[in-house]
């Protein structure tokens, strides 16, 4: 059967259930280049391009780990975008382009991969590292069944992606002590899941309840919401929202 789909409001409420106890709390830089800063006040951390489906899709994020090389699989993945989520580095290997990324954490370093490009994801060394998976999938395709040793974090409504050739960005809006809430830059016609690092946040909807979240939870996100900083107001610490979505500019 496939699953069923909990609203913003329940989401939030059980995403803990969801990821259970393996989640980590990821450290997360400080800064972010003011080059890769927009318009609406989010960063770019990744970009890329691919042919959208003439069927529904939707955003869904999924945690899972790369392994060590001799045990990595080398498989054909859908459309996403990989973000580490831990101290530990890894590799991504694009089988299709030839492309090989090292992933690092503390520069909030992500890869883009197309759908059906087949990627291989492992350790050089040391244990499994543990990453996010924003991708973007056919909606009834999206079945936590079928993600093998990952775990389903959530994902949106079906939508109708725009047609042809799309440009997508994976971003990150972030909050800190001295510069406390954002609103959340959220189209209509695009639901968004967001993916929380650094710091716990609240996501403040368009009427003013408070939904907070840890890092390493997932929440879908809807117009009118904003994001605020709930870490240690004395610290200088950082918290940041990562999301992917059709590119802005």
């Amino acid at each position: 059967m496939p699953p069923s789909h909990p609203n913003r409001r329940q989401f939030a409420l059980s995403s803990l259930a969801l990821a259970g106890a393996s989640l980590l709390r990821a450290p997360v830089a400080n800064a972010i280049a003011q080059d890769m800063n927009l318009p609406d006040g989010t960063y770019r951390i990744a970009s890329g391009t691919d042919r959208m489906p003439q069927v529904p899709v939707r955003w869904r994020i999924i945690t899972n780990t790369a392994k060590p090389e001799a045990d990595a699989p080398e498989l054909a993945r859908t459309l996403h975008f990989i973000l580490p989520t831990s101290e530990s580095g890894f590799t991504v290997d694009n089988l299709t382009t030839g492309e090989s990324t090292q992933l690092v954490t503390h520069t909030l370093h992500a890869v883009f991969g197309a759908e059906g490009e087949i990627e291989k994801r492992y350790v050089l060394s040391g244990p499994e590292a543990p990453y996010a998976a924003f991708e973007l999938i056919v909606a009834d395709a999206d079945d936590p069944s079928t993600i093998g040793s990952g775990t389903w974090l959530g994902s949106t409504d079906p939508f109708t992606a725009p047609s042809g050739e799309q440009d997508m960005e994976l971003v990150a809006l972030g909050v800190s002590a001295s510069d406390p809430q954002k609103e959340i830059p959220v189209a209509e016609e695009s639901p968004l899941i967001g993916y929380v690092m650094g710091t716990p946040v609240t996501i403040i909807d368009k009427s003013n309840r408070w939904i907070p979240l840890d890092p390493g939870e997932a929440v879908v996100l809807e117009p009118g919401d904003s994001l605020r900083f709930a870490g240690d107001l004395d610290s200088r610490s950082n918290a940041f929202l990562i999301f992917a979505r059709f590119a802005t500019s």
